[in-house]
């Protein structure tokens, strides 16, 4: 039987839900997240209803405190996600969702950290976490009045240097709460709680025995948990032996790609470099003006009427613009890059191309999490240049990072996959 929202929730708190029935991760999840103070970690597929557990932990958190009066310590609730466009769509939709429960918010990604007092005035902080580090590092005040830690994209631990960082700040915070603060009238951080989630990372098991989880509190869920069932097709072409021709060779073969697989939805094809994603969106955009590939020339006649109305900066961009196709890397101004995510995600874009490096990027984020899912995701070639190293292959958390863009909840009964060898 099917467990509805508010009988878990309560009656003000599942106000707060678009929805009244939970999905099969989130009857399973959910309970624990709201109803156990333990730590947690779940790793399920995209769309499966992630940040619902998140949402749960801090719900439960805020009336714990709330009962406690405003006087409880250890009263700040920290979200951390390794992207700054993450951090916002989660600002905006929780400060608007829980607005009625009197929730207050705060993303610190750019801001003074000398108020220390101004930061502890709101429920829930937003951060980075090599903001957090920089935070932390001179400010134990702040470190101290933390209670419950939220750990979103927790896969990323094993990335470098970022995941170096990540590391740290998980580490320093599960060391302070074993010991006592002066600073903050001996309160100590032993009432820590941690919910990591991700949707791919192999060793869920292991990061819950490094956080402290009960077996009981370590979720793990397969593709079969997916929202809309995935086709995954592995194109092969002929190489001639120059890596870098091969790669360029690939933007020939996308026109027909998306003609015979898009059947005209939302198509995200990710490349291997900012240059790439802009030569490909620049060769989609002939190709659709000298042929009858319909998934080119159906899509804008909104836009292309209103474009010369549409402010946009990056001459690449507005070249392309009026085919219905968008361009999306770090390397774009924040305008542009918010006016192309929006008209995406409204339908008015059937085309994003997009740099495969975003999935490592602190300013893009169409490979981590961002809720911009595609009908069809077409991974262009496997390789990307790395410097001295030459071409090398995607790592494979990158790639079920980007096949994750793949299915859109409520307007696809399937996605499909496209990668091309």
């Amino acid at each position: 039987m099917t467990t509805s929202i508010q009988a878990l929730l309560g009656k003000d708190m599942g106000a707060c839900y678009s929805y009244s029935t939970m999905n099969r991760v989130q009857e399973r999840v959910l309970p624990a997240a709201f109803k156990n103070g333990g730590n947690l970690v779940v790793s399920s597929p995209t769309g499966s209803g992630k940040t619902s557990v998140f949402e749960a932990a801090f719900l439960r958190h805020w009336s714990k405190q709330r009962q406690h009066g405003c006087e409880a310590k250890s009263g700040l609730v920290l979200y951390i996600a390794p992207l700054k466009a993450l951090l916002h769509e989660r600002l905006v939709d929780w400060s608007k969702r829980f607005k009625s429960l009197g929730l207050t918010f705060l993303e610190l990604t750019d801001m003074n950290f000398d108020d220390a007092q101004s930061i502890m005035s709101h429920d829930i902080l937003l951060s980075t976490p090599e903001k957090w580090d920089v935070l932390t590092r001179s400010s134990m005040e702040i470190l101290g009045g933390v209670g419950l830690l939220l750990v979103d994209e927790v896969h990323h631990i094993g990335d470098g240097v970022r995941g170096a960082t990540l590391e740290a700040v998980m580490t320093r915070m599960k060391y302070c709460s074993t010991f006592t603060f002066s600073q903050n009238e001996g309160v100590p951080l032993s009432s820590l709680r941690i919910v990591a989630a991700s949707a791919t990372f192999p060793n869920v098991k292991d990061i819950g025995a490094w956080l402290g989880c009960s077996p009981d509190m370590v979720f793990e869920f397969g593709p079969q948990y997916r929202p809309v069932p995935l086709e995954l097709h592995v194109l092969g072409f002929k190489s001639f032996g120059n890596d870098f021709l091969f790669e360029k060779n690939l933007d020939q073969k996308v026109p027909d790609v998306l003609h015979k697989y898009s059947k005209g939805k939302p198509s995200l094809i990710f490349c291997s470099s900012r240059k790439a994603s802009v030569g490909l969106a620049m060769y989609c955009t002939h190709a659709g003006q000298n042929s009858c590939v319909s998934c080119f020339t159906e899509s804008t006649q909104e836009i292309g009427r209103g474009s010369n109305s549409i402010q946009i900066q990056n001459m690449s961009l507005k070249m392309v613009f009026q085919a219905g196709i968008g361009i999306h890397h770090a390397g774009l101004q924040e305008n542009d890059k918010q006016l192309v995510q929006d008209l995406f995600a409204q339908g008015f874009l059937h085309i994003l191309c997009t740099d495969h490096n975003i999935t490592f990027s602190c300013t893009s984020s169409l490979a981590v999490g961002v809720n911009l899912p595609a009908h069809l995701v077409v991974i262009k070639s496997t390789q990307h240049y790395q410097g001295r190293s030459g071409f090398t292959e995607y790592t494979p958390m990158s790639v079920l990072q980007m096949i994750g863009r793949a299915g859109r909840p409520g307007f696809d009964k399937y996605t499909r996959i496209l990668a091309n060898m």
